[in-house]
């Protein structure tokens, strides 16, 4: 199965990388993008004004493209979906590190 796996705590959260490293263990297709910043409270709102810098990181794991974004989750997700048409299967969000 090919996963996008996004969050609202930012690239460097450590709750994305423990998500990474749990479905790693799987035979499943993972690409990350997610937020550059923390974006709690808006996950589901959209960029409409500001131009969106998409940006490749090093793999969180080995073999896992990883990207950041400038936008929102949701700006992540749809970006996904536009840029690699028929890509992802499923979409999931990292655990919240508030709690």
């Amino acid at each position: 199965m090919k996963i996008l796996i996004t969050n609202d705590d930012g690239i460097n959260s450590k709750g994305l990388y423990a998500l990474v490293e749990a479905l790693s263990k799987y035979d499943h297709e993972l690409f990350i993008m997610a937020p550059e910043l923390e974006k709690s409270a808006i996950s589901s709102g959209l960029t409409l004004r500001d131009p969106l810098k998409l940006e490749k990181k090093p793999d969180l794991i080995k073999g896992v493209p990883t990207y950041s974004l400038t936008g929102t989750p949701a700006d992540c997700v749809l970006s996904d979906t536009i840029g690699r048409p028929k890509s992802t299967k499923s979409a999931f969000e990292d655990t919240n590190e508030a709690f």
